[in-house]
């Protein structure tokens, strides 16, 4: 029973050990995809929040600041020159009072009226410096995303070279072909009187010579003489 049980017993084996091996090469994989998913599911969270801001930046955009920024930058240009203009008119000496009170009038409607001329042109540009800031603005997001996605695609391509390095352990392997061989082996030597069989066997040959003389090796086997007609008659 022992004898009958040993084929069957290293056949186990080595559908053991392949197994091993392979479900450790696949667990080894699975880590391998598995980090990979990872560093680009990090990557997408950091496109979408890049996007998000964005879009944020988007909906708080409004032409009221920078109407209020051009008009700031006008009115300082306009003190600075209306400063030069009245730089020698206010000295004392060169200009009799009504002169002065005639320009510091004149001076009061420009501003004034310059004002008006200043809030007219900021309402003009403001929309159009809003949609140039938004146009570099989505251009920097573009770049960005650009950016993001080719690190994705790298770290697709080092995900797929990384799977492709795991490899099978060989001397599991080697272990799991040598017990089918030895498996096989002792299947074939039980059937046919070869390998591990412990019964010895004979091989019949028929042939004698004429005189009915056995060959040496065949006394187990009686002589067979031969008869007139036959081949060994000849």
């Amino acid at each position: 029973m022992g004898a009958a049980a040993l084929p069957v017993a290293l056949a186990v084996g080595s559908a053991i050990v392949g197994g091993v091996n392979t479900a450790r090469t696949a667990k080894k994989q699975d880590a391998a995809q598995a980090e990979g998913i990872r560093r680009q599911a990090q990557e997408q969270r950091e496109a979408n929040a890049r996007l998000n801001q964005t879009l944020t930046k988007f909906e708080d955009s409004d032409s009221g600041d920078i109407r209020d920024s051009l008009m700031n930058r006008f009115a300082n240009q306009l003190r600075l020159k209306q400063a030069q203009a009245l730089a020698g008119v206010n000295t004392a000496g060169e200009t009799s009072n009504a002169a002065r009170e005639l320009i510091s009038r004149g001076s009061n409607a420009v501003t004034s009226r310059a004002g008006d001329f200043g809030d007219l042109f900021a309402r003009i540009d403001a929309p159009s410096d809003q949609r140039a800031l938004e146009g570099i603005e989505r251009t920097r997001l573009n770049s960005d995303l650009s950016v993001f996605g080719r690190n994705s695609a790298a770290e697709d391509f080092l995900t797929r070279l990384r799977l492709a390095n795991v490899r099978r352990n060989p001397l599991l392997d080697i272990l799991s072909s040598g017990l089918s061989g030895a498996s096989a082996g002792t299947s074939l030597g039980r059937g046919s009187g070869f390998g591990f069989s412990s019964t010895p066997r004979s091989v019949p040959v028929l042939i004698s010579n004429t005189s009915g003389a056995t060959l040496p090796g065949l006394s187990n086997f009686p002589p067979v003489k031969a008869t007139p007609g036959s081949i060994f008659g000849r």
